[in-house]
């Protein structure tokens, strides 16, 4: 079995002969010759779509509408300036601006590039090692591509890094594991601005690799269908840090979902094309066709 080379094509590098850019593809054999891409047949590509548009994307909005009703109808406790001093909250937001002002100010770029890719390739790694497969090496090259030179390859492992804040949980676990060791007092102020800042940091360099470059792990995956899953579970961590937080209440965000989910059957009644509700309401129906 010929091993694969599982490539980002994050980074690419000009061609010489002229001013195109040249891109990597997914997957090469080791002895560089170009392997005949993987691709989707037309069939599975048509399905995913389908599961994306009725399923994903209604999902993504559900969320998003909910969390905006949840949080406009919690505006009186978040006016408490007590609120946001508490040290979760106040040191999560000083370390997300912390890392909002270095990119806004283009500081340190290539390093804090250097190690998103790092962390992007090692969460490949973990997920081959998860599904079994074998690494045989792994490469880490801004100009010229990075990649994890591997025998397997499935969407779990090409998505994982887009939704995975790797350097977050690097960051919470060595901090845990020094306080367990040796406790200190300023553990929970290093904890959460490391929290705030790593999650900010996941963020913006997943969000500009997938507008600024053409990525093969989407692409190969089908598009649409790859965004809808990083956006879905992204919104869902997103949420989980709002709850973890006491920002919203979990009572108060399915009251948010009960009272969308109505606006939307009350729109299906007078616009009958859009009919969003009853996309949710009838998922079993959806798999069973797909």
């Amino acid at each position: 079995m010929s091993k694969r080379k599982h490539s980002d094509g994050l980074y690419p590098s000009p061609d010489k002969t002229g001013t195109d850019t040249r891109w990597h593809g997914s997957y090469y054999l080791e002895d560089e010759e170009p392997e005949p891409t993987r691709l989707l047949s037309t069939f599975t590509r048509i399905r995913r779509f389908i599961w994306a548009a009725l399923l994903y994307l209604p999902l993504n909005i559900l969320i998003i509408q909910a969390l905006g009703h949840c949080i406009s109808h919690s505006a009186g406790r978040m006016e408490n300036v007590l609120f946001w001093l508490r040290t979760p909250i106040f040191y999560s937001i000083m370390g997300a601006m912390s890392f909002a002002t270095l990119a806004i100010m283009n500081m340190c770029r290539k390093p804090s590039l250097y190690l998103y890719v790092v962390g992007h390739e090692l969460t490949h790694a973990i997920a081959i090692l998860l599904c079994g497969g074998k690494i045989s090496g792994i490469k880490i090259d801004l100009k010229n591509g990075s990649y994890v030179l591997t025998n397997k390859t499935n969407i779990f492992i090409a998505l994982t890094p887009y939704v995975i804040p790797f350097w977050m949980f690097i960051w919470m676990f060595v901090l845990w594991s020094l306080n367990t060791i040796s406790p200190f007092p300023t553990f929970h102020k290093f904890f959460y601005f490391g929290f705030g800042f790593w999650w900010i940091y996941h963020i913006y360099w997943t969000v500009y690799s997938i507008i600024q470059e053409r990525q093969p792990d989407l692409f190969d995956n089908g598009l649409f269908f790859s965004l809808m899953i990083i956006a879905l579970i992204n919104f869902g961590l997103l949420l989980g840090i709002l709850l973890l937080f006491n920002i919203i209440t979990p009572e108060s965000y399915l009251e948010s979902i009960r009272y969308t989910l109505s606006t939307w059957g009350v729109a299906a009644l007078k616009y009958p094309a859009c009919g969003g509700v009853d996309i949710i309401c009838n998922c079993r129906k959806i798999a069973v066709l797909l």
